[in-house]
């Protein structure tokens, strides 16, 4: 397992040369030579993008772009061939440009090496583009699970519908007011007393303020490959005979 954390230029030691810290990932678990490692930290900056390799190991991280940084550190992530990479907001630091650029690489390296990928983000752009399964998180549990398209076409729980209809929209008409969820994190109960997001739910009742045989609100099965933590989801009418229940989204 592997992590690529948020902040590149606080994630990396600002005294020690990059060649330095990439090769030690390599000395640590790979075992091989300080000639090996480097030659090894080449081929792994080039796989990751970055120009002139050789050059970049002699230099620090301030002597790098935020971009060339970030690649660096998945570069150090991958180094030892992990079945898992985290990757915890690895773009919140970047301009879009280069934002897309990471994305583009994580899903090339993904696809090219068979890691599996966790990605933490708020972004649902990212979210939309990058992953296959989404796990919504409020108040430190997961509340609500799915295939992205599925989510994405039919949120059940009302903190995920709020969610994307808090984004604001290319096609709304000029003026168009935004949908903000109401309240703010602080607002949360604990979970043993009942569902956390409740006080600020529009969908909340009586029994959404209880503890269930003494312990938290389940999460529990929604259909295929869908699981969800609440008592009263949102609604959609039935689909139309014959069409599937994601239309034109898939």
């Amino acid at each position: 397992m592997a992590m690529v954390f948020q902040d590149p230029l606080s994630s990396l030691n600002p005294t020690v040369q990059i060649g330095t810290q990439v090769t030690e990932v390599l000395l640590e678990h790979r075992d091989m030579s300080r000639a090996e490692a480097a030659a090894e930290a080449v081929v792994l900056l080039d796989r990751v993008g970055i120009p002139d390799p050789r050059r970049r190991l002699k230099e620090y991280p301030h002597q790098l772009s935020g971009g060339m940084r970030q690649r660096a550190l998945i570069a150090m992530a991958l180094a030892c061939s992990p079945r898992l990479l985290i990757a915890d907001e690895p773009t919140t630091a970047l301009d879009v440009t280069i934002q897309a650029q990471i994305l583009d690489l994580l899903k090339e390296l993904v696809v090219e090496t068979g890691t599996a990928l966790v990605m933490i983000t708020h972004d649902l752009g990212v979210v939309a583009g990058l992953c296959d399964r989404v796990h919504v998180m409020y108040s430190g549990k997961i509340i609500e699970t799915a295939d992205r398209h599925e989510l994405f076409a039919r949120p059940r729980q009302p903190y995920t519908g709020g969610l994307l209809a808090s984004v604001p929209r290319l096609d709304a008409g000029r003026g168009t007011p935004l949908t903000p969820i109401r309240g703010s994190a602080r607002d949360a109960i604990p979970w043993a007393e009942g569902c956390a997001f409740a006080p600020r739910c529009d969908n909340a009742q009586d029994d959404c303020l209880t503890e269930v045989s003494g312990s938290t609100v389940p999460l529990e099965y929604d259909g295929p490959g869908r699981q969800l933590r609440c008592r009263h989801p949102l609604e959609y009418p039935p689909a139309p005979s014959g069409a599937t229940a994601l239309g034109a989204t898939r």
